[in-house]
């Protein structure tokens, strides 16, 4: 997940430096009936009290606008709101869970139109919401690999709340060069962030995990096996493992046989960015496009081979 997220996820949710009345205005912008009492919110088709539901503080805004647009309801089911999109239902824990439906439903940054239904390799499937994506609004076959058990286990939740089980198989493991077990920092609070490479920041709750890693090879060649002749199309959004993957891909020449990448990147260091993501990926035949969207800080390449 990007950046700018993480940092608005700690800033607002977590440091709580905004009044509850500041706060209220903001919701009032999209709900002017909104009131606040004492710590209990009341606006949309929600009432929440903020005392019991911390994380809520920074979901509030974001969801009042979302459900301005329309398409958009929720409810609480013990510590999780459950959001309704379209026919869809999601149950996020945190605003940065709540900003990810936002990204890829309303904001469509895994929007792929082509003329024949490829197959979605999805690396860091997070709680399952794009590959709940490509399933239910694309009709496609996904291949989603998550690296926290705990978080592969909700995506899981999320394939069998929207009835996608047909058609999305989700896998409890990160994707590497070789097949291991490791050790991750994982922050309930951020989800979306667990990286082997980057340092995401502490909080309290904060803790390390065991994690298995597939060697990307093998799970590649699984996938062509299984769908010859189907393009594979690639999400990925793992937290700084693009490098070793991609370079991994490149000497064992999967790279020719992967039609295309929608890739939120991330810049590890001063060799390892997007410049060098641009080169690898066009010396394999890709045309490449890489963009900042203004306002929403999304770090994207979307790259396909035209033949």
């Amino acid at each position: 997940m990007t950046t700018f997220l993480k940092d608005a996820v700690r800033f607002f949710g977590l440091s709580g430096w905004r009044s509850h009345r500041i706060l209220l205005q903001e919701v009032r912008q999209f709900d002017p009936e909104a009131t606040l009492s004492r710590n209990v919110f009341k606006f949309c088709d929600l009432v929440v009290d903020v005392s019991r539901f911390p994380w809520m503080v920074d979901v509030l805004a974001p969801y009042a606008k979302s459900y301005q647009k329309g398409g958009l309801a929720g409810r609480f089911e013990a510590d999780r709101l459950v959001v309704k999109y379209e026919s869809l239902e999601f149950s996020v824990k945190s605003g940065m869970e709540l900003a990810i439906v936002g990204e890829i439903f309303s904001e469509g940054i895994y929007r792929v139109v082509l003329d024949q239904k490829p197959v979605i390799v999805d690396i860091g499937a997070n709680i399952g919401i794009a590959a709940t994506y490509f399933a239910s609004q694309l009709g496609l076959r996904v291949y989603a690999y998550e690296l926290v058990p705990e978080v592969a286990q909700r995506a899981q939740e999320h394939v069998e709340r929207n009835d996608l089980t047909a058609l999305v198989t989700v896998h409890p493991a990160g994707l590497a060069a070789k097949a291991a077990e490791i050790d991750v920092v994982f922050d309930s609070n951020i989800t979306g962030a667990t990286s082997m490479y980057l340092n995401t920041g502490a909080s309290e709750k904060q803790t390390t995990v065991r994690c298995a890693l597939r060697s990307v090879v093998e799970e590649f060649e699984s996938v062509f096996a299984a769908h010859a002749d189907v393009p594979v199309i690639v999400k990925m959004d793992c937290e700084g493992a693009e490098y070793e993957l991609l370079e991994q891909m490149e000497r064992s020449g999967l790279l020719g046989r992967v039609t295309g990448f929608l890739m939120e990147y991330h810049n590890v260091s001063g060799l390892k960015n997007v410049s060098y993501l641009e080169a690898l990926l066009t010396r394999n035949g890709y045309v490449v496009h890489a963009r900042v969207v203004r306002g929403k800080e999304y770090e994207m390449i979307y790259a396909f081979r035209l033949a």
